[in-house]
């Protein structure tokens, strides 16, 4: 699991410090529907991507790869109309 979210939660470590306040980060995951080590992966981003922003106005959420509109998904997402949404799954 190491392997499959530590790129990921190492790019937001990077970023972090380019990100203006508010942020907005979206990482598209597997479906729930691709068995437990991906669905495990899922929980391992989601938290991990929680630590590394704690206390910093940077929301994060997942849109499954499934999601139908998955590019229109993460614009909403990553635009202030979502400023309420944090910590979400789409696409399930």
């Amino acid at each position: 699991l190491a392997l499959n979210l530590g790129h990921g939660i190492e790019a937001l470590e990077a970023a972090l410090p380019a990100l203006a306040a508010p942020a907005s980060v979206v990482f598209v995951v597997s479906a729930s529907d691709e068995g437990w080590p991906r669905a495990a992966c899922r929980a391992g981003v989601a938290a991990a991507a929680g630590r590394v922003v704690a206390g910093r106005p940077v929301r994060v959420n997942l849109i499954s790869r499934n999601s139908p509109d998955l590019a229109e998904s993460a614009a909403f997402l990553l635009s202030a109309h979502s400023t309420a949404i944090n910590g979400a799954l789409l696409g399930e």
